[in-house]
């Protein structure tokens, strides 16, 4: 079974949060990426497909962060109180430190 799992998420291309529903999926999805990984390092899988997979998950996580700051951003401009100036700055700050 974990062959089969591993083997969609290896040939998949990276799904966007909108694709999946919802960030819980999306997470969902990134925990099968990781458990993948795991399993063909313990049975030394070449390391280029290792690092394949890995960039995948990296993708994954970028576009999570990217869709949430998004929203963040979206929901702060509509609900708040703060020069909007204030807001694009944290906003900023956010997807630096997440680099």
């Amino acid at each position: 079974m974990k062959e089969a799992v591993g083997f969609l998420v290896s040939h998949q291309p990276s799904k966007s949060v909108e694709e999946l529903g919802d960030v819980s999926e999306q997470l969902a999805f990134i925990e099968q990426q990781v458990a993948y990984v795991l399993s063909i390092m313990n049975s030394q899988t070449e390391c280029r497909q290792v690092v394949s997979v890995l960039a995948s998950t990296r993708a994954s996580v970028d576009q999570l962060i990217s869709y949430m700051v998004t929203k963040n951003l979206q929901e702060c401009m509509l609900h708040t109180d703060k020069q909007s100036d204030a807001v694009i700055e944290e906003a900023i700050a956010m997807i630096v430190k997440s680099r």
